[in-house]
C-alpha cells in the first residue's frame, strides 16, 4: 500500500499542480511552479531508480519542486477545489534545493519561497537535516533516500521524515516523499541536477 500511495501521491503532484492553472487572484505574485514542474517532466524522462553502480559521484545539486498538502480532511476544504477555488485549499508549492554528496552518502537542503495554488506568496521555510543516502536506491519507492524535514509553512510548524530515491539512469533526478509525524499533512518534491 505504501508503494501504491507514493506513486499515486508524486504523479498526483504533477497532475494537479499543472491542471490547476495557478492564476493569480490578485496581490503580488510568486514564481509560476507549473512551468517549472513541465520542464522538469521533460528533463526527467527516466523516472527508474537508480542502480547503486550508476550513481553520480561526488556531489551534485537537484533543483526542483516540492507539493505540500495540509488540510485536515475538511470537506469543505476539497469541495471548493473541486469547483476551482484553490484559494481556501492549505496547499502550498515551494522551490526544492537538495544538495548530496554521494562520496559520504550524506544530504541537505530546503524548501523555500512557498506560494498557495493561486500563486500567492506564503512565508515558510523547511529545512532538511539528518539526511543520508541508504544504499538501497533499488529497493522500493522511498528507501534510497531519508531525512528530517523541519519549519514551518504559511505559520504553521511541521516535523516531517522524508524518504525518497535518486531516480534516473545516471542519477539526473530525485523523488521526494515528505510525511508530517503529528497529522495528514505530507508532499512529494521532485528535482534535476
Amino acid at each position: 500500500m505504501k508503494t501504491f500511495l507514493k506513486s499515486a501521491t508524486l504523479l498526483g503532484a504533477f497532475m494537479a499542480t499543472v491542471a490547476c492553472g495557478g492564476g493569480s487572484t490578485g496581490g503580488a505574485t510568486g514564481p509560476n511552479y507549473q512551468s517549472q514542474l513541465l520542464d522538469l517532466q521533460r528533463t526527467l524522462t527516466d523516472d527508474s531508480f537508480t542502480a547503486e553502480a550508476r550513481m553520480p559521484s561526488g556531489s551534485a545539486t537537484y533543483r526542483g519542486v516540492a507539493n505540500f498538502n495540509l488540510a485536515d480532511g475538511s470537506d469543505a476544504d476539497f469541495t471548493a477545489a473541486a469547483n476551482g477555488d484553490f484559494s481556501n485549499l492549505p496547499a502550498y508549492l515551494g522551490a526544492l534545493r537538495v544538495n548530496v554528496n554521494f562520496g559520504n552518502d550524506s544530504l541537505s537542503g530546503n524548501v523555500t519561497n512557498f506560494t498557495n495554488y493561486n500563486q500567492t506568496p506564503v512565508n515558510g521555510r523547511l529545512d532538511l537535516s539528518n539526511g543520508r543516502l541508504t544504499d538501497n536506491n533499488t529497493g522500493r519507492i522511498g528507501d534510497g533516500l531519508e531525512a528530517i524535514a523541519s519549519g514551518q509553512i504559511a505559520g504553521r510548524s511541521l516535523i516531517m521524515d522524508v524518504e525518497g530515491n535518486v531516480i534516473g539512469r545516471n542519477g539526473e533526478g530525485i523523488a521526494l516523499y515528505f510525511d508530517d509525524r503529528s497529522s495528514l499533512a505530507g508532499g512529494v518534491g521532485v528535482a534535476a541536477r
